[in-house]
């Protein structure tokens, strides 16, 4: 039965040795061996062996220790420094260990003394020897693969931040195309877009076409392997195609994640550029609030009072209630459209503060009478003082300082109990920062609505809703920009405080 590690038909053998006798003995056992068909090559000197060697591929070869110009451990030397790794068997004429150990150190992969040449030891050394070297061959190639597959990974990875990268779809498309070429070899590669893909995407940045070419100059690539782009449904967005691609699975697969990366950016630019829409309109919509809104709340409140001061004498008492009325609604209109352009230039990143060293008593006394109106209509009392007189100045904008405690102190008298109490504090909070508080003898807050008192438009309860949910969004907003923090705690039943920190002068 065939060997099947000797399927490569014929097996073609290089013989070394300057003894006709031997190289007769030699190819007599490889004839009677059971190898199949052989194609033998002859050489009687180290330099005529070493040409044919060098220049032309075996399957094994068997080198005689003692030839005219050399000796077959120096002529197995030199094979192996030119890269040659065909299998050798060294021939000895008298078995010497020394001489076989040398063979061995210098790349053999077996011996045989010529006084035991026959053709069961001769087709046992060549299978042996055929085996080892198609095994080494396999483990190179695995290795070879493995390094190569490592390496694409490392491509991937870097297409990945330069997909990511990119600052417009034509950036992102010749980045994915370069990086195609650099991951597979491939002296050409294209990337398309199309579909919805061209709409979604589509603003004056990227005019100049939904494609892009690396390598090859022609967009039209010739007999193209073709990936498709993967998009937010069953449908591709486009394809990265190939100029010329070797047939291998790594190659299938990074080129496939390639493609997954590239559909993943784009979709996040859709999804950038969809907000970036949806917050234009949203700053139109507040422009239109904060222009045409406003106009006529203050024709309103303006013909209010001057309906009271003209009409006064004339006037019934529930007839000047009622231009009171106006006056309230009108004021809370327009700190509603205060809060949502406040809100807004926060989130744009427009949102500044003027500080200058202020003592913190100075902004307690402040938001007392700001709020101790409000607080006595609500029958809660209220308290603000600090808990040390020497505490240093902060640096904040008074002004704004002033929204925060409205806002705080304001949220707190909403759901403090009529009888409650309020407590507004400041102490100090290391060297480098002075601590304000605002706690309240309410509810509290449960844990799972804890973290979201600070969202925009958020409220704990869903009962009376006596704003808009802004208020505690536009506090943290303020004492982030005066590179403070703010924080809330609260058990239930226990009441709630809000606490913030703002750096010394």
């Amino acid at each position: 039965m065939p060997d099947p590690a000797l399927s490569t038909q014929p097996l073609s053998i290089l013989l070394v040795d300057d003894d006709e006798v031997d190289r007769l003995a030699l190819r007599r056992a490889l004839g009677k061996a059971n190898l199949g068909e052989l194609v033998i090559v002859e050489a009687e000197r180290a330099r005529e062996a070493f040409t044919q060697i060098t220049s032309k591929s075996f399957d094994c070869a068997f080198f005689d220790f003692r030839l005219p110009d050399s000796d077959g451990v120096a002529l197995l030397r030199d094979v192996r420094t030119a890269g040659v790794n065909t299998p050798v068997i060294v021939l000895t004429g008298f078995g010497d260990e020394q001489t076989v150990l040398d063979a061995m150190k210098a790349g053999a992969t077996d011996y045989v003394a010529k006084s035991t040449v026959s053709a069961e030891r001769i087709g046992q050394v060549v299978r042996s020897a055929v085996r080892l070297a198609a095994a080494e061959r396999h483990a190179d190639a695995a290795r070879a693969a493995h390094e190569r597959y490592a390496n694409q990974l490392v491509g991937l990875a870097d297409a990945a931040v330069a997909v990511n990268r990119a600052e417009n779809v034509r950036d992102l498309l010749d980045a994915a195309a370069m990086h195609a070429c650099l991951i597979t070899g491939a002296p050409a590669a294209c990337v398309t877009l199309g579909g919805s893909a061209v709409t979604d995407l589509s603003d004056d940045d990227d005019k100049g076409g939904w494609y892009s070419v690396h390598g090859d100059a022609r967009r039209d690539i010739s007999s193209p392997i073709e990936v498709p782009l993967p998009g937010r449904g069953d449908e591709p967005i486009g394809a990265i195609m190939l100029e010329v691609w070797a047939n291998r699975g790594s190659d299938a697969a990074v080129v496939n994640q390639l493609a997954r990366l590239v559909g993943g950016a784009l979709e996040n630019v859709r999804l950038y550029r969809a907000a970036q829409r949806a917050t234009q309109a949203r700053n139109d919509v507040l422009a239109i609030v904060s222009h045409d809104l406003r106009n006529p709340l203050h024709t309103i409140v303006l013909s209010a009072s001057y309906l009271a001061d003209v009409f006064l004498p004339e006037l019934p008492e529930a007839a000047l209630q009622q231009t009171q009325i106006i006056r309230r609604a009108v004021d809370r209109a327009n700190r509603l459209i205060q809060d949502l352009l406040d809100v807004s230039r926060i989130e744009a990143g427009g949102f500044s503060v003027v500080s200058e060293p202020i003592a913190p008593e100075v902004l307690l006394a402040d938001a007392f009478e700001a709020m101790a109106p409000t607080a006595a209509a609500a029958n809660v009392e209220l308290n603000c003082c600090s808990d040390n007189a020497d505490l240093p100045d902060v640096m904040a904008d008074r002004e704004r300082l002033q929204q925060v405690f409205s806002n705080l102190i304001g949220n707190a008298v909403k759901f403090t109990p009529a009888g409650g109490r309020i407590d507004v504090t400041a102490s100090a909070d290391g060297p480098f920062n002075v601590r304000f508080s605002v706690r309240d003898s309410g509810p509290g807050v449960s844990p799972e609505n804890l973290p979201h008192i600070f969202d925009r438009f958020w409220q704990a309860t869903h009962g009376e809703r006596t704003g808009a949910g802004l208020g505690l969004a536009i506090a943290r907003g303020i004492v982030e920009a005066h590179h403070g923090t703010i924080r809330a705690l609260s058990e239930p039943g226990q009441g709630a405080e809000i606490v913030f920190d703002l750096p010394v002068a």
